[in-house]
């Protein structure tokens, strides 16, 4: 009885030791965060070209992709979005959107740029208005 004490205690220490160790999941404040464009508030006519410009970088570990959503703020609709995964301490994003919307809509453009594969990320926004005329 005795000894399956010790072989469950030596297992038990052994699957600790052996256990990946982590480092903490880091603060989404940590990231370093600049949106070049579009600039807040902006309003685009119809067949302007968004152009979309991020740029984003962390000390110390890796961003673990992007996701980019505009989106029309009252039905949610989705306008455009794109999304790209990658192991790195820096990133630009730079991809565009030309507004083809048939009404006036309010658009928020929401990027957020993940911190580990669990799913938390930080996050940027602007607001913009797109024009159908």
């Amino acid at each position: 009885m005795l000894k399956n004490k010790w072989i469950l205690l030596l297992s038990s220490v052994l699957m600790f030791l052996a256990c990946d160790k982590t480092s903490p999941t880091p603060l989404p404040e940590e990231v370093k965060t600049t949106i070049l464009s579009p600039n807040d508030g902006t309003i685009f006519d119809k067949g302007d070209t968004i152009n979309i410009k991020v740029d984003a970088s962390v000390e110390n570990w890796e961003l673990h992709g992007y996701e980019l959503y505009l989106y029309d703020t009252v039905s949610t609709d989705v306008l455009f979005s794109a999304a790209a995964h990658w192991h790195d301490g820096q990133a630009r994003i730079d991809t565009f959107y030309v507004n083809e919307v048939t009404s006036h809509i309010n658009a928020r453009l929401e990027i957020r740029f993940f911190i580990d594969h669990l799913g938390n990320y930080k996050s940027e926004q602007r607001n913009l208005r797109l024009l159908p005329i």
